[in-house]
């Protein structure tokens, strides 16, 4: 069994991880400065720039790198120092060209997704979302009946239509679409959102099947969702009075689902999506 392990990142939508205590988890670089952005932009990175995990790599059984900002440096200067600890990447997203380079490094041992389709497709292990426990909601009156948050990745049109759908049944709709820098808010204030609100809007690009974050937010913050990932219904946290599938189940009938009481899911099968399982995972 593995016992010392780091999780090594670069980007801003794992931020909530900052919150799952106990884990040491750690960012790839030490600054965006000027002369780093010029040396990503000519792949010369070198260990200058690496954090402060480069003076303690020996110590490390299995080091998880993030797959968004990668470079095979990286890798390259981890197996140098430390030749006996388990590299491993995890795919956060879908596989695309980028991606596919980092398939063909050799000194990472093993190749992990979110996605069912990514694991079948590229032969890779699998291991869902996961979420903590360690993050709780204040109490606040509920203000919104659906909430979104997430980028644009050319669907803005298609989230919009559904913002004006749900606000013809009545439905008071809090959508926040990021399409530059500005847009960005603090997960701090996103969570402070959800707390306000009735149900999460879960909107996947085409042929994703991996679970993004809104699912486990609305698992583990006890609030409905709507999602048009029809792959949920195959999880066993999966339950049709707190989870609506668009295309699934007819769009008429929102109003009427996020007004029904939500079904409490079990303790033992959140537990099994909290960050403590899915590391468990990695070290076997």
């Amino acid at each position: 069994m593995m016992n010392n392990y780091i999780y090594l990142k670069l980007d801003v939508k794992s931020i909530f991880l900052e919150y799952v205590k106990n884990a040491n988890i750690q960012k790839y670089y030490n600054s965006n400065n000027i002369l780093l952005k010029i040396c990503r932009k000519l792949n010369i990175l070198n260990s200058l720039f690496y954090s402060s995990w480069k003076n303690d790599i020996k110590k490390y059984d299995l080091v998880i790198l993030g797959e968004n900002g990668y470079s095979k440096s990286i890798s390259k200067y981890i197996r140098k120092k430390n030749k006996k600890c388990k590299i491993v990447m995890y795919f956060w997203n879908n596989i695309n060209e980028v991606y596919k380079k980092h398939l063909q490094d050799k000194n990472i041992d093993e190749f992990w997704t979110f996605d069912k389709n990514d694991a079948e497709n590229y032969n890779m292990k699998y291991n869902p979302q996961f979420y903590t426990k360690n993050i709780q909601l204040e109490n606040r009156p509920e203000e919104f009946d659906i909430l979104f948050l997430g980028r644009s990745k050319k669907r803005k049109n298609e989230i919009m239509a559904l913002k004006n759908e749900f606000e013809q049944q009545e439905l008071k709709c809090e959508f926040i679409i990021i399409e530059n820098e500005k847009d960005y808010i603090k997960y701090d204030e996103y969570l402070d959102l959800i707390s306000k609100s009735k149900c999460i809007l879960d909107y996947n690009q085409n042929g994703q099947v991996g679970l993004t974050l809104r699912p486990m937010e609305a698992l583990f913050f006890n609030k409905k969702l709507i999602t048009n990932n029809n792959d949920i219904q195959n999880y066993d946290f999966y339950n049709s009075k707190n989870i609506f599938i668009l295309g699934e189940n007819k769009i008429e009938e929102i109003s009427k689902f996020i007004n029904i009481p939500n079904e409490k899911i079990e303790e033992e099968i959140i537990n099994k999506y909290d960050f403590n399982f899915w590391i468990e995972k990695f070290k076997k």
